[in-house]
């Protein structure tokens, strides 16, 4: 999924102010040359935001969390995070401990 160079600018300069590399990277291989250091509160903000999240640690490849908010014909009510698993599916997601405390979020662009 392409971004504009405005989300991009957008992502670099919110980055930038909290002292973050921002690099672009593909879903495939979100880890090289992106900065791991967020905690789960960013993350949290970050997806709010419109971004796809992931992990260091997790050991899918092409694994991210994403923001679902309903519209009018949505069967949900509130909005909810997703996961895209290794094997492409959309499933609910639950933050366990290890997640929680993680240092190792990072932004999938």
């Amino acid at each position: 999924m392409a971004k504009s160079k405005r989300e991009l600018a957008a992502k670099e300069a919110w980055a930038k102010r909290q002292k973050l590399k921002p690099i672009e990277t593909e879903v495939d291989n979100p880890i090289s040359n992106t900065n791991t250091n967020l905690t789960i509160g960013e993350a949290v903000t970050l997806l709010r935001a419109g971004n796809r999240m992931c992990r260091y640690g997790w050991n899918g490849k092409g694994m991210f969390l994403e923001l679902q908010v309903p519209d009018t014909h949505s069967k949900m009510t509130l909005p909810y995070v997703y996961l895209k698993t290794a094997d492409g599916n959309l499933v609910p997601w639950l933050c366990s401990q290890t997640d929680l405390l993680a240092r190792d979020w990072m932004i999938v662009i």
